[in-house]
Formats: C-alpha cells, sequence, structure tokens
C-alpha cells in the first residue's frame, strides 16, 4: 500500500487553546511540506485525553491493573526501585502510547464516517 495521507496528534490543552508543543507540531508539518519530505495531505487531530483514554481501554481489556495505571505517572519517582521498574514503567508507556496513536486514528476516521 502506498502512504496517501498523514495523521498528526495536535495537543491542545483541555479548553481546546493552542499549546507550545501545537507551534512545534505546526512548524514540524510545514518543513515535511516545504521540503517535500511529505508532499501529501495532513490532518491535525486533538489528542487532548487520548492516554487517559488509553489506560480505560487496558482498563476495560482487564490488561492491566489500575495500580500500575497509577505508577506510569511516576517516571522520575521510580529511579530509586532500579532499572527493572523503569524498563516496566517504560514497556506501560509505550503500550499507552501505542493504545493513543490508534485513538487519534479512530478520531480522524469519526471526522469521514459522520
Amino acid at each position: 500500500r502506498k502512504i496517501k495521507s498523514l495523521v498528526v496528534g495536535y495537543p491542545l490543552d483541555e479548553n481546546k487553546n493552542i499549546t507550545p508543543m501545537c507551534t512545534f507540531i505546526e512548524k514540524f508539518c510545514d518543513h515535511l511540506l516545504k521540503e517535500k519530505i511529505f508532499p501529501f495531505p495532513l490532518t491535525l487531530i486533538d489528542e487532548h485525553r487520548t492516554t487517559k483514554e488509553a489506560a480505560l481501554k487496558m482498563l476495560k481489556q482487564n490488561q492491566s491493573s489500575p495500580s500500575r495505571i497509577a505508577a506510569g505517572g511516576m517516571n522520575e519517582k521510580a529511579q530509586p526501585f532500579g532499572s527493572y521498574f523503569k524498563t516496566q514503567l517504560l514497556y506501560q508507556k509505550s503500550v499507552f502510547d501505542v493504545l493513543a496513536a490508534q485513538t487519534i486514528l479512530e478520531r480522524f476516521l469519526g471526522m469521514y464516517n459522520k
């Protein structure tokens, strides 16, 4: 399959205001288009709360316990617990990131299925 479009997460805040990261994303997308690195349509999708939605999906699917999800927010505090604990937190974060990306794509598809 050939790529025809790119969906990009756009991290608006809880009030739908543009954040500093939004400005970075806009510049990055402009660069992709101007330099013809990605000469196809780019769609920005609000990614606010997608990580929390990912955590809820994991809970609903019984793939993680609430205590493990709560631990994901304490990366800087996890350092005294050794590399195993840090590895577990990184794995957990990567799972959340995949599910958050899935949520962003679902939002994108939802725009076209209305």
